[in-house]
């Protein structure tokens, strides 16, 4: 059917198939049309709204827990590209920025959070560390210097107590959802 106008009954099968969740290239193959058709008819649906409760373990898992979007969208019964949008970027990493802003809004200095972390460097606290950390600083890494975005959640949580401030108010939430800004 490529190359024709799709029937008035060919675009009703198309809009009641993709509306009982059924696949791009399912439609195109039952009805007889092809893929662009079926966008044209019956376009991608947005992510279905998830419970705050769903989002918030969604979160948990990739950041603090360390799993992969694959693995989270088993657990949790979505597809991959909607977990990617909740939490995206590396397993484990979280946003420095929010903890980046209460690091800078608190009177502790950078060496005496390195102190309490135990990073020392040549018999001092390596207060350069904690701020490369943070993306304060830029660091040369394979010849490019970049400034982080991204730390371990270990780590985040160990600075947010070095500098006095509850871990969880600089985890990923709805103020810094992930790492591209994308809200879910």
């Amino acid at each position: 059917m490529r190359g024709k106008q799709a029937t008035p009954h060919q675009i009703e099968q198309i809009k009641t198939m993709r509306a009982a969740g059924e696949s791009c290239r399912a439609v195109a193959q039952a009805v007889g049309v092809g893929h662009t058709t079926v966008h044209k008819y019956a376009p991608n649906q947005p992510t279905r709204g998830l419970p705050d409760h769903t989002i918030a373990r969604i979160r948990s898992l990739r950041y603090q827990d360390g799993y992969t979007c694959r693995q989270v969208a088993a657990m949790i019964g979505c597809s991959e590209s909607t977990i990617n949008k909740i939490a995206p970027g590396r397993p484990g990493k979280v946003p420095v920025a929010p903890l980046r802003e209460a690091f800078l809004a608190s009177p502790v200095t950078a060496p005496e959070v390195a102190r309490s972390l135990g990073w020392w460097l040549y018999g001092s606290a390596d207060g350069s560390r904690v701020k490369r950390t943070l993306g304060i600083n830029l660091e040369t890494t394979h010849g490019r210097r970049i400034r982080r975005t991204l730390a371990d959640a270990e780590v985040v949580q160990l600075i947010a107590e070095a500098i006095g401030v509850a871990p969880w108010s600089v985890m990923p939430d709805d103020a810094y959802p992930s790492p591209m800004g994308v809200s879910a």
